[in-house]
């Protein structure tokens, strides 16, 4: 799928639920922020919530492997963006005191991958800073419309690989062995946002 497909299908809020999600995370992640937060969003993609965050003048960062999405990204907002991949972050330690993995977390469903980011993201946040997360609980489609953003972009994901779903405490005691702890969250529906702060 085309970067101006992608970002049409989620950010015109094709149904009530989508909209409701991206206000409300929208909401969480500016509560966890401020003007002095110098910020990297690991699959910023087109660069949407780089946009919403630049809004409170931070120094902002978003990291992405499609070329195409990045393009699209520099054209919507002022942050810094890097072709890179969540394995090797190319930034020193503790470079961040906040990191966004929005919507990309389930979809790293290779075990070492998955370790292996972890692992990445704990090297670069600096202690006190935050790790926020969006992420979907459950995949169910029933109440999703064929142009919605869940029935095709995750539908589409579901045929072709094994997606990474957390139970209410999975995601918790993983994150703990990285030396984050969970401070705050929000639910939409399926959807969770949650803040996870280093070494407290």
């Amino acid at each position: 799928m085309h970067a101006e497909d992608y970002e049409a299908l989620f950010y015109k809020f094709p149904n009530q639920t989508a909209k409701q999600e991206n206000e409300t995370l929208e909401s969480f992640i500016l509560k966890h922020i401020s003007k002095t937060s110098r910020i990297l969003e690991i699959g910023c993609g087109s660069g949407h919530w780089m946009k919403v965050v630049t809004m409170r003048n931070c120094n902002v960062f978003g990291i992405d492997i499609d070329y195409d999405r990045l393009i699209l990204a520099n054209k919507s907002q002022k942050g810094k963006l890097v072709l890179s991949d969540a394995k090797h972050l190319p930034f020193r330690d503790a470079s961040f005191n906040v990191a966004l993995l929005l919507w990309t977390i389930q979809e790293i469903s290779d075990d070492l991958v998955f370790a292996r980011v972890l692992e990445e993201i704990a090297r670069i946040i600096a202690y006190g800073g935050n790790l926020i997360i969006a992420e979907n609980r459950t995949y169910n489609f029933s109440g999703a419309g064929e142009k919605s953003f869940l029935g095709i972009i995750h539908k589409g994901v579901l045929e072709n690989k094994r997606l990474r779903l957390f139970s209410k405490n999975s995601l918790d005691e993983c994150l703990e062995t990285f030396n984050f702890r969970r401070m705050d969250y929000e639910t939409v529906g399926d959807s969770f946002f949650e803040n996870y702060q280093m070494g407290t």
